[in-house]
């Protein structure tokens, strides 16, 4: 109950606060996570026909592994950066729905003590 409260509070914070960002504003299990800093690389396509061209198409193949290599890193770190953002608002949104409710406890406990005949 309390995890389904966070999450709609969660809804309510502005995604700006994340490197990344998500597909959806309410999270659900078919929301996708996608970076927003990170040049995703294009896959080359060879044209083979000789030696020279083979050898060609070996360099844009470790030209492309190095740019998939910085992409992974930068997807690795925005999403590390989002996760510990998720984690903080998380925990906070936790601290505040409880302290809400046990002081609406409290309260009530008060009212109750208050009209004791």
């Amino acid at each position: 109950m309390y995890m389904f409260k966070l999450v709609l509070t969660l809804v309510q914070i502005s995604t700006s606060a994340f490197a990344g960002e998500l597909s959806r504003r309410d999270i659900r299990r078919s929301t996708e996570w996608e970076p927003t800093n990170c040049w995703r690389p294009t896959q080359p396509t060879f044209y083979i026909y000789d030696t020279a061209s083979f050898n060609q198409a070996v360099e844009d193949y470790n030209s492309y592994l190095s740019e998939v290599e910085q992409y992974i890193d930068c997807t690795n770190g925005e999403a590390s950066d989002d996760f510990k953002t998720l984690k903080r608002i998380l925990e906070q949104s936790l601290d505040e729905k409880i302290s809400e409710i046990q002081n609406e406890l409290r309260d009530a406990r008060d009212s109750l003590e208050s009209q004791w005949p």
